[in-house]
């Protein structure tokens, strides 16, 4: 699947690592978007203001990017589990809710990319970079659920 071989602790860490990064990416976003009087700069990229304020950047009248950080936060406190050694939930259960998780803000993130190129003719290279990484997550998440199928069917067959 992958050309490097990666254990799955080393997925666990670089999931782990992605959210933080997806963390302090929505912070700043929030903070220069609707804390500060800065503006965004995408360079010569695009317009990341005009992404940023267009009407698709609320949903319910709240920026998209307080939904990001949410998501962001939940799963890197969800998957702390696993580094804090507290067996709270069943590690099934983590994955799947994770995973859940994951696919929606996947389909909502590959939604608004959709919106950015296509609708509102600008490109912003903060969305996109929480887009890289929330198809990051997704992805981490697809290999981890299938790790831990794989491993729950190999004990039962032992049993």
């Amino acid at each position: 699947m992958f050309p490097m071989k990666f254990s799955i602790r080393q997925l666990l860490f670089l999931r782990q690592f992605i959210l933080i990064m997806g963390v302090i990416l929505t912070s700043y976003l929030i903070y220069v978007n609707n804390l500060s009087d800065s503006t965004l700069s995408c360079g010569n990229v695009g317009d990341c203001n005009k992404v940023q304020n267009s009407s698709y950047g609320f949903l319910f009248g709240v920026p998209v990017t307080y939904f990001g950080l949410v998501f962001f936060c939940f799963l890197a406190i969800l998957y702390g589990n696993y580094f804090l050694r507290k067996n709270i939930l069943n590690v099934n259960i983590i994955e799947l809710v994770g995973f859940s998780a994951s696919l929606s803000a996947f389909i909502f993130s590959m939604y608004l990319t959709y919106i950015e190129l296509f609708v509102i003719n600008e490109i912003c290279i903060w969305c996109v970079s929480i887009a890289l990484l929330t198809t990051l997550i997704f992805i981490i998440n697809f290999c981890s659920l299938i790790f831990i199928k794989k491993h729950v069917e190999d004990d039962d067959k032992q049993l």
